[in-house]
């Protein structure tokens, strides 16, 4: 059985994952979705909330990609022996169009910097927080190619 100290480990590897170039949903990245959404309605950041199922702004095209996260922390969770209803809540928000933070942006790359925040808290109350960052351009198909196999 594992603790719930190994949460923060949990929360490193979920953070490397969502701004992974693997971070996909329906063949295209996902923070790239994540962000035209994000722009298409005016803001500039996304929240979800992947144990309540909830994006906000809420938008048909990315409710999919909640489920997905969901999946890769109860796969991270099982994988440590961790039990499910030790995590009360996780919660990543994405920031787009942040200015450049050398610890997570390049001075050069396509698209413009994000940051992204994880929290995990425990049913004790306990909470776990990561960061990570990248570049990003906003979801085209028109000039992405599209991942097969994995949707």
């Amino acid at each position: 059985m594992g603790r719930r100290i190994e949460l923060k480990a949990v929360v490193n590897d979920l953070c490397q994952s969502f701004s992974s170039r693997n971070n996909d949903f329906k063949g295209y990245w996902a923070v790239g979705q994540l962000y035209s959404v994000a722009l298409g309605n005016g803001v500039d950041n996304i929240k979800v909330d992947i144990i309540g199922n909830k994006v906000e702004p809420n938008h048909s095209s990315i409710i999919g990609i909640v489920e997905t996260y969901k999946k890769r922390i109860f796969r991270q969770l099982s994988s440590r022996g961790i039990a499910e209803r030790w995590v009360a809540s996780a919660n990543v928000e994405y920031w787009f169009e942040t200015e450049v933070n050398r610890k997570f942006h390049s001075e050069f790359g396509v698209g413009k910097p994000y940051i992204g925040q994880l929290t995990i808290e425990t049913d004790l109350g306990r909470l776990y927080l990561g960061w990570f960052g990248g570049r990003s351009r906003p979801h085209d198909p028109n000039i992405e190619i599209r991942r097969v196999g994995f949707f």
